[in-house]
């Protein structure tokens, strides 16, 4: 079917013919439609621009958050990476001043109680550990939280490591260095002081003790010390004599053999020599003194075990 055409004639007020020009309704009509459509084609395009760049926006702030987020768990975990590194060196020198506490004290044959803090008074040093609830996770902030508890458990656990070296370890080297233990199993033959000379029976002094034991038997130092000599004396024949400081002195004698050297340090229960019948004896023991300030002591008033 053949389409109608239709005309648009403009005129003039005056009547005329507006330079004659007729317009083409059809084709007004296509302009029209097509200027519609790019308008459309505009509308919705800036439409779905705006759409994706919100979208774009929502995603960039959601990066840039994860990004701050990943910063501050980095930063985060560091800090967790020199508080664990401050935890075990705090351990390793806590460990460390107890065994030697411990050793001190096993050598005076004490024994030191088992150590509780709970409950410990007085501020804590304050970590530079992460506040509570950083993380969004209650798991990590627990375990976060658990590992400043820790920490802090770890400064107090020094700290009263420190006050209980103070304390004790001044008394317990005290002890070390003063004789307290029996040179050699066996038993008095000769007491301290006055008695008749074994030899020749003539009234004489006894500044120390004689311990019988069988020959050979192991003969210990007393206490911690240093050997000022070691070799033959006069009367007491093969002879150990230990400087334990704090003004006593030690001596071992009548000795079958000699296992220190001049200058040796020595701690108690270290072996210095063998029972022996060397010098003016009349058999295997040994000749055990004590001095005190450059004075022979009674040595039984000394031992402990």
């Amino acid at each position: 079917m053949k389409l109608k055409r239709y005309h648009i004639v403009i005129l003039r007020e005056d009547g005329k013919q507006y330079h004659n020009k007729v317009l083409d309704f059809l084709y007004v009509k296509k302009r029209l439609i097509t200027l519609g459509v790019i308008f459309l084609t505009l509308v919705l395009g800036n439409i779905a621009f705006l759409i994706l760049a919100a979208h774009h926006g929502s995603l960039l702030t959601k990066t840039l958050q994860a990004k701050e987020e990943l910063k501050r768990t980095q930063e985060t975990l560091l800090k967790v990476k020199d508080d664990l590194s401050f935890m075990q060196e705090q351990l390793q020198n806590t460990e460390t001043k107890l065994y030697q506490l411990e050793k001190l004290a096993r050598e005076q044959n004490l024994s030191i109680p088992k150590l509780s803090f709970a409950g410990a008074g007085g501020e804590a040093k304050k970590s530079s550990f992460v506040q509570e609830d950083f993380f969004n996770d209650p798991e990590l902030n627990r375990i976060c939280n658990k590992i400043k508890e820790t920490r802090d458990y770890c400064e107090t656990l020094s700290k009263e490591t420190l006050k209980l070296d103070s304390v004790l370890n001044p008394h317990l080297l005290s002890l070390s260095r003063k004789p307290s233990i029996w040179p050699v199993k066996g038993f008095i033959s000769s007491p301290f002081g006055g008695r008749p000379d074994p030899i020749d029976g003539s009234p004489s002094w006894h500044q120390g003790i004689d311990i019988s034991a069988p020959y050979g038997s192991p003969v210990n130092a007393t206490a911690e010390g240093l050997v000022v000599s070691a070799g033959w004396m006069r009367g007491l024949g093969n002879t150990v004599v230990i400087n334990h400081g704090n003004g006593y002195t030690t001596v071992y004698g009548h000795l079958s053999k000699i296992k220190v050297k001049l200058g040796q340090k020595v701690k108690r229960w270290d072996v210095v020599g063998l029972v022996g019948s060397t010098g003016r004896s009349t058999g295997n023991h040994c000749h055990y003194e004590v001095h005190q300030n450059g004075k022979p002591v009674n040595p039984v008033k000394f031992i402990l075990y």
